[in-house]
């Protein structure tokens, strides 16, 4: 009687065991985890009608075993009574005997003691009958509530395992997600100026690292794809005998800038870095100006580059 009380106990435990779990997920998350509240309901209300038909059942066996108990106790009372008539026989049988030759009372005792030698055969094998059909029927009750309970756990626990993992590889997801949002990578390393230009842009053709998509070699420009502090670097090799202006800029800004002069006895060019960090919002660009073609080393690969790394997303 108190396995429904069992069973409602064990789904709730199962649900409410599902429902701690933390949350960072999005609708579609908690849509499916909806639709599995919904299968474990439906799965609920099956365990219950198979828990009435069970109980049904094991009123219709016990309600046989109380019939046969009822005949076993018929039996006895028909024993009891024969019992009695025994006894009235065996009073009349006594009174007998003063008239009767001895063997004639043997027969007669031999024949009473077969009589109750076999009634009590009948008895004992009736007993053992209905003894081993309660029995039986106890066992496969037993057995079958065993059934039960087990397809109960393992539907249970693969409902509540994959509900878990679901929830588990959500929760992972979006906390990937979350990670990847506020530490995002986003650097850049570019090289070589092998054509003509002016100094208002160096345009830098190669590019060796572009995490974040940042830079173009159309515009020759760095754009910031989230907002963020950054680190800029430049490193410019020039010809001897010339003096130019150069700086750094981002957005409106320069940032760094000055003058340098690679004097006219000079053997050799002479190379120059600058650097800034910077506060970037999201699509300001930087960029290295002031430099014109003909002041820096053109068709030298390993000279000339500019580079940027995002510190920290803001």
């Amino acid at each position: 009687m108190f396995l429904p009380g069992v069973l409602v106990l064990f789904i709730v435990n199962a649900i409410n065991g599902a429902s701690i779990e933390p949350i960072c997920s999005k609708f579609s998350y908690e849509e499916q985890l909806l639709e599995k509240m919904v299968r474990l309901e439906f799965f609920a209300e099956n365990m219950q009608k198979d828990v009435k038909t069970s109980i049904t059942d094991s009123k219709k066996e016990i309600n046989g075993m109380i019939d046969k108990q009822l005949e076993m106790s018929k039996n006895m009372t028909d024993f009891s009574a024969t019992m009695a008539d025994f006894e009235l026989t065996f009073g009349e049988l006594k009174e007998n005997v003063k008239v009767t030759t001895e063997a004639t009372l043997k027969g007669l005792s031999e024949k009473v003691e077969m009589k109750f030698a076999e009634f009590k055969k009948n008895i004992t094998s009736t007993n053992d009958n209905i003894l081993k059909g309660l029995a039986d029927g106890a066992n496969k009750q037993e057995q079958k509530f065993e059934r039960f309970m087990t397809n109960i756990t393992s539907s249970s626990q693969k409902i509540l395992k994959e509900t878990t993992e679901e929830v588990k590889k959500s929760v992972t997801e979006t906390m990937a997600e979350l990670i990847n949002k506020k530490h995002p990578l986003v650097a850049f390393n570019v090289y070589g100026t092998d054509s003509e230009y002016t100094g208002k842009k160096v345009p830098f053709k190669k590019i060796r690292l572009n995490e974040g998509g940042g830079f173009s070699t159309t515009t020759s420009m760095f754009t910031a794809p989230v907002s963020g502090l950054y680190q800029f670097n430049a490193h410019i090799c020039l010809e001897k005998a010339v003096e130019t202006d150069y700086y750094l800029q981002v957005g409106d800004t320069k940032l760094a800038r000055g003058e340098y002069v690679v004097p006219n006895a000079a053997t050799d060019g002479k190379c120059m870095s600058v650097s800034s960090v910077a506060l970037v919002r999201e699509s300001q660009t930087a960029y290295v100006g002031g430099i014109s073609s003909s002041a820096s080393f053109v068709n030298n690969d390993d000279l000339n580059s500019f580079s940027g790394v995002l510190i920290r997303a803001t």
